[in-house]
């Protein structure tokens, strides 16, 4: 298996509610500096009430470390995944061949 390119939350609060122009600029020169490569906009939408969301992210190769725990999460859901379905396959069995 290979490296994947993945989108990663950088670590700054964007209030751009009533930010200037000015201070837009110098907030997109601390997130760029943080590594962000684009700025997520958004909503949602709760009870009729909608919030604006401004996330910083990244997109970028994992790291070895998040390689290995992703690899052996699959594998970890592989393996639960098959015995469930070797459970049910013998259960199965044993209904229809009584």
């Amino acid at each position: 298996m290979k490296k994947i390119l993945k989108k990663f939350d950088v670590p700054y609060y964007l209030n751009w509610k009533y930010a200037t122009i000015d201070q837009i600029r110098e907030d997109l020169n601390e997130i760029e500096k943080l590594g962000a490569t684009y700025v997520e906009l958004g909503y949602t939408e709760n009870d009729g009430c909608v919030s604006v969301y401004v996330d910083p992210k990244v997109n970028r190769l994992e790291t070895d470390e998040e390689f290995e725990k992703r690899i052996s999460d699959e594998n970890d859901s592989n393996e639960r995944i098959k015995t469930r379905e070797l459970a049910e396959l013998e259960r199965l069995k044993n209904k229809y061949n009584q």
